[in-house]
């Protein structure tokens, strides 16, 4: 048995607050979804058990990016560049930051236009040239 300050500080390592945590590991999200739902279930049905709370686990999606070193080459753009242009548009980058109503310092977000996000062959990429390329 722990005492108050042991398990304040195992919370905040664990990021879990319940006193009893079980963990399902392993590279198959789809097995991992049942064989959470089946150790729910049988801690659901153990008596003195009380409350259980499975972790939602939410599909993200993602995107995979195959550069032609090529045609990026041709204009003098990296790789690197590449994938932080297709971030910038998705996510996008922050510029500065205002003060909150709140008092709290919030960063500017500039991103791209939420019906362009998914056009990956007409995002204009900056090159070393006087103007962006897009592919077509």
């Amino acid at each position: 048995m722990e005492g108050f300050l042991g398990e304040r500080i195992d919370e905040i390592l664990s990021g879990q607050t319940s006193p009893v945590v079980v963990n399902v590991l392993g590279p198959d999200l789809g097995e991992l979804r049942v064989l959470a739902g089946q150790v729910a279930h049988l801690m659901e049905t153990t008596p003195g058990i009380g409350f259980v709370h499975p972790e939602p686990q939410i599909d993200v999606p993602q995107l995979v990016i195959r550069p032609d070193r090529d045609g990026l080459a041709k204009y003098g753009v990296s790789e690197q560049q590449l994938v932080d242009d297709v971030i910038r548009l998705r996510q996008g980058r922050p510029v500065t930051q205002v003060l909150g109503t709140t008092g709290r310092i919030v960063d500017v977000v500039v991103a791209g236009m939420p019906s362009q996000r998914d056009a990956l062959g007409d995002l204009p990429i900056d090159t070393a040239g006087p103007s962006p390329v897009v592919s077509s």
